[in-house]
């Protein structure tokens, strides 16, 4: 992902550069960083807390942090077998290591001594078998099947409705995607 970022830079800008780190541990002074993006990376660190510290301590005091996560207990994949669209949606949810750690994240950056946060919310909808059915849906089930969380026939079930919904445009599926931006008084 690094050599692809590169690429995609091509402009040779002097303060731009691409490194391979632990958020736990990142390998940078304190204070160094006038801004600070994270997305999607919480739901996937063993200690959120630690990493949330570590992105503090490396911020500017009058730097700004923007955290963007997916709520995963809002994951909607609607289908005709109402039990297991909602089975789906929970075990989408638990198996993830983080899974609603949006919902923890305005508090800790407030212990962390954050006082000006915004929470935006975007709901992102599907009516069709995009992207996400491909990257998360599909995938998910697999797990689930090595889980035994859904047999093989529910698996095969769950997916052939949900490609003939999408056949005849009654597909749906949501997910709520959390901003949090962050600050603190100088």
């Amino acid at each position: 992902m690094i050599t692809v970022a590169r690429q995609r830079s091509a402009e040779n800008i002097d303060n731009l550069s691409f490194r391979l780190g632990s958020v736990l541990e990142l390998p940078f002074q304190a204070g160094i960083f006038d801004r600070i993006l994270a997305t999607q990376l919480l739901l996937h660190v063993p200690d959120p807390l630690k990493a949330l510290s570590e992105m503090k301590r490396v911020l500017a005091a009058s730097g700004i942090i923007s955290i963007s996560e997916i709520d995963w207990g809002t994951l909607v994949v609607q289908s005709s077998d109402h039990e297991l669209g909602q089975r789906f949606s929970d075990l989408a949810c638990k198996e993830l290591r983080n899974g609603l750690i949006i919902r923890q994240i305005p508090g800790q950056l407030r212990e962390l001594g954050f006082d000006h946060i915004v929470i935006r919310a975007e709901v992102e909808v599907a009516q069709d078998l995009d992207a996400f059915y491909t990257w998360f849906v599909e995938p998910s089930l697999k797990h689930f099947k090595r889980l035994g969380a859904f047999s093989e026939a529910e698996a095969d079930v769950f997916l052939a409705d949900l490609r003939d919904r999408a056949r005849r445009g009654h597909y749906f599926s949501s997910r709520t995607y959390y901003t949090v931006i962050a600050s603190q008084s100088s």
